[in-house]
């Protein structure tokens, strides 16, 4: 399936609302993750509208080279206006990008993939472009919504899915191809030649988005930082879920 990114980006950026939140939580867990293994070079696939570099640096985040490579001309032109140092950015696909990245600069530290393997056309060809650019040395970072997230297991109790990775609404609207558990996530990373050096999940979502974001003004910030504590203390049921992996 060939993604339209024009309906792509009107969707996403009609349908924002609880995702901005999730957002924001997807950053502070990547922010958590890079001040632990403390990358100098790191190379993202897919920027998106709201910048991770950006939130990094703000808290104190140091790099000396950040390479974002993103589809969406929008995205890629807030980037390049965000004016963050040692920020390239790279309009394209990461499978058109990065072997040319590859025969021209040295294998990056860390490479983030982040909320963006379900909605590809072909996860494998894109994970294989990620594993041919890896050096011995570096570490890629994939996130994922998860398949029996508490509000997916919820649903199918309710009767309003058949099964936990069946594709709701806002799914098809964004042109996402698959839900993935944490089983199908290793076994599509072991799969491209990568080893699991790390995994687990974040943030745990009773709701949908759209329920979410309704509820959002009486939950207050301190229930929100305990849901997403709470994901990593039960990534079986959270929101999202992540691994990480160096090449064999």
């Amino acid at each position: 399936m060939t993604r339209d990114l024009n309906r792509y980006e009107a969707e996403y950026l009609s349908d924002y609302g609880f995702e901005r939140t999730m957002v924001s939580y997807r950053h502070q867990f990547l922010m958590e993750r890079m001040k632990l293994l403390r990358p100098d070079t790191i190379w993202e696939i897919g920027c998106g509208p709201e910048l991770l570099c950006a939130a990094f640096q703000s808290r104190g985040g140091r790099f000396l080279e950040w390479i974002a490579i993103e589809p969406i001309e929008s995205f890629c032109r807030r980037a390049r206006e965000a004016g963050v140092p040692n920020l390239q950015v790279l309009h394209g696909t990461a499978e058109d990008w990065l072997p040319r990245l590859a025969i021209r600069l040295p294998a990056p530290d860390y490479i983030i993939c982040s909320g963006l393997l379900h909605e590809v056309s072909s996860a494998d060809e894109m994970l294989g472009a990620i594993v041919n650019a890896m050096g011995p040395n570096t570490i890629l970072h994939v996130n994922v919504p998860n398949a029996k997230s508490l509000h997916r297991v919820l649903a199918v109790e309710m009767g309003i899915i058949s099964h936990e990775a069946e594709l709701g609404k806002r799914n098809r609207s964004l042109q996402q191809t698959a839900v993935y558990d944490a089983r199908q996530l290793a076994e599509a990373m072991v799969k491209a030649g990568l080893r699991i050096t790390c995994e687990g999940g974040f943030m745990l979502k009773p709701f949908p988005h759209a329920m979410m974001e309704q509820i959002r003004p009486y939950l207050g910030e301190q229930v929100l930082d305990g849901l997403y504590g709470l994901g990593k203390r039960r990534p079986e049921l959270s929101a999202e879920i992540f691994i990480e992996a160096a090449r064999n």
